[in-house]
């Protein structure tokens, strides 16, 4: 660490990430057109289901577990805010918000 007075120690080194995160989409907002990244376990099935704020499902696709991720396009739904869910063997794993904006 070079010359320090008094003398510098390290303490702590803080532990790096066991492996990526297992989902995540990207821009948000968006103009319509998102990445979504993922990842499944081998013998698990996966959705992604967006849905308006009154609830109604907007978009659905099915997951393949060979692929880790690709682009979806609400380019065709109003400017908002969405909810996603990322759904795994029938249970919710993550879920949030994306703005849309055209």
């Amino acid at each position: 660490l070079g010359a320090a007075s008094p003398p510098c120690w390290v303490t702590e080194v803080p532990a790096a990430p066991e492996s990526a995160a297992p989902f995540s989409l990207y821009p948000n907002p968006t103009s319509g057109k998102f990445r979504v990244q993922y990842m499944l376990e081998p013998g698990q099935e996966g959705w992604i289901a967006v849905s308006d704020l009154q609830g109604r499902e907007v978009l659905r696709k099915q997951l393949h577990p060979m692929l880790s991720g690709f682009m979806l396009d609400l380019s065709n739904q109003p400017n908002g805010i969405y909810l996603y869910r990322f759904i795994v063997n029938g249970t919710t794993r993550y879920s949030g918000k994306i703005e849309l904006e055209q």
